[in-house]
């Protein structure tokens, strides 16, 4: 008995080490980033006019709804704790302003994380390991109370400068929207231009100009117009999606890998940027965080997406993590079975069953 409560003592040790760092055969430990999100109630103050990643303008209010607004602060006491596969704690910490905290965990750990705050539900995600590609985990946290609440607390996260837009600013974006929906792209960007001459601090009208202009065929002004929105809004979502999707195009993935980054920092739950982001840092090299996007993507509606699951297994591969690539693999064919890259796909299981037999 002695023996038992003596090897259990010793196993509890040999976790907390590894979750803090103390990585046993020589293996170093790797960042685990935990990203927050506060979720939003969508109006049409705030999500009007907002264009994806994908050039298409959308005049729908679920696009943003989980923006997350930068508005994390220590009033908050929100506390990120950082368990063992037990339950055990053996790390926490603050979120900083943007929601984000990272710990140093052993790669073959298996960890959970906690989060609790006063005003917010509590959150578990378990079953953890950066081994499996963990290595980013998305969070969203829920506020306590009734709904009016909620959207009181959701409108004071909006940013000062859409606070200030006059009510025929915000008319010219809506006109400009409805005419770029129904593909009358000059009456479309007429009606952004006239937005901007009414507020030029109009971060979405200069982001849905670009968009008029990209399918315009104007690349080089749409991109001017992204970067303008950028300017204003440095932390706008969409637009610096719509500047990653080009460097994407252009072959420039580090520096659309930076974008993008700067995007889901804002928005880490938009299907269409964490699409974005796999391609890139596949291309880019950067196969780990390739693979978080995927598992973070997944567990999202992602309709259209499933190249994703391809580049994930083919990134599971250059990570020689072979079984978890098959996976992958029958998970694109299975969303994806018309796409182009399906013959690729059976040729890598076939491959990877071979060389798996004894």
């Amino acid at each position: 008995m002695h023996r038992v409560l003596l090897l259990l003592f010793i196993f509890g040790i040999v976790a907390r080490a590894a979750a803090q760092g103390g990585c046993p055969r020589n293996e170093s430990p790797v960042q685990v980033q935990v990203q927050l999100t506060l979720e939003q109630t969508s109006d049409s103050t705030t999500d009007v006019g907002v264009a994806d990643a994908a050039n298409n303008a959308k005049n729908n209010a679920g696009s943003s709804s989980q923006q997350q607004g930068h508005q994390f602060n220590p009033q908050m006491n929100i506390r990120i704790e950082l368990q063992d596969s037990f339950g055990t704690r053996v790390g926490e910490g603050s979120p900083n302003g943007e929601g984000r905290l990272s710990f140093n965990i052993c790669p073959r750990a298996e960890f959970r994380v906690h989060v609790t705050g006063t005003d917010f539900e509590e959150v578990t995600a378990e079953n953890l390991s950066p081994g499996r590609g963990d290595k980013m985990v998305n969070l969203v946290l829920h506020r306590k109370g009734s709904k009016n609440e909620t959207k009181l607390s959701n409108s004071a996260a909006i940013s000062a400068s859409r606070l200030k837009i006059p009510k025929k600013a915000q008319k010219a974006l809506d006109k400009g929207n409805a005419a770029l929906s129904a593909g009358d792209l000059h009456d479309a960007r007429t009606s952004f231009e006239a937005a901007i001459a009414i507020y030029p601090q109009f971060d979405q009208a200069y982001n849905n100009l670009g968009v008029t202009l990209m399918q315009s065929g104007n690349r080089s002004a749409g991109k001017a117009a992204f970067e303008k929105a950028v300017e204003i809004n440095p932390h706008f979502a969409r637009a610096l999606s719509n500047l990653a999707n080009i460097s994407l195009e252009n072959k420039q993935f580090d520096k659309g890998l930076a974008l993008i980054r700067r995007s889901l920092a804002t928005e880490p739950l938009n299907p269409s940027g964490l699409m974005h982001g796999i391609e890139l840092a596949y291309f880019a090299g950067n196969y780990q965080e390739a693979i978080s996007y995927t598992r973070t993507l997944h567990s999202l509606r992602h309709d259209g997406m499933g190249l994703a699951h391809f580049l994930c297994a083919k990134s599971l591969e250059k990570e020689n993590q072979l079984d978890q690539a098959l996976a992958e693999y029958q998970l694109f064919m299975q969303e994806a079975p018309r796409d182009p890259n399906v013959p690729r796909a059976q040729m890598a299981v076939a491959s990877i069953r071979t060389a798996s037999r004894p």
